[in-house]
């Protein structure tokens, strides 16, 4: 049997029994199995349905879950290439399709193109508004000043303004 397949049935054999809400530390000190690999297979679970997030620590971003549906004693397994989640006690199978997540880029684009061209803005004010790090926007800000889609209106604060 592989380490793969052991490591599936350590979790799983966990999650069926725990009662409690857990986290990815919790499952990877009591089943031995290294942290990043539990941290995987409870993705593809919640992805799947079989367990969910109930809480997430903003400061860390550690999240706490608990089971939701458990369908028997043998474990489900997750195909990592295919991203194909296997459940050997109902032999159903599901894909996990990737998350399309939006880039700061994108959301920056966006809200530019979305405001009247005159109107002034500062970095700190569309990082705020679309929930993104304001070092971040600095520097896209900053990259698109260089390239002439935006003009610096001043520097203290720094504030732009499109050019079309």
């Amino acid at each position: 049997m592989g380490r793969k397949r052991k490591s599936a049935e350590k979790i799983w054999k966990f999650i069926r029994k725990m009662k409690a809400p857990y986290t990815v530390n919790d499952v990877s000190r009591i089943t031995g199995v290294p942290r990043k690999v539990v941290d995987y297979y409870l993705y593809f679970l919640t992805r799947a349905g079989y367990i969910r997030v109930i809480y997430r620590n903003r400061l860390t971003n550690e999240k706490t879950f608990e089971t939701v549906k458990v369908t028997g004693i043998k474990p489900v397994t997750v195909d990592q290439e295919k991203r194909i989640v296997f459940d050997h006690n109902t032999n159903e199978h599901f894909y996990i399709p990737p998350l399309a997540k939006e880039s700061a880029r994108e959301k920056i684009r966006k809200f530019l193109n979305r405001i009247p061209a005159e109107k002034p803005f500062t970095p700190g004010e569309v990082a705020q508004q679309l929930s993104i790090n304001k070092g971040t926007t600095t520097a896209y800000l900053n990259e698109l000043f260089r390239k002439g889609i935006l003009q610096k209106l001043s520097k203290r604060p720094v504030t732009y303004r499109r050019t079309q």
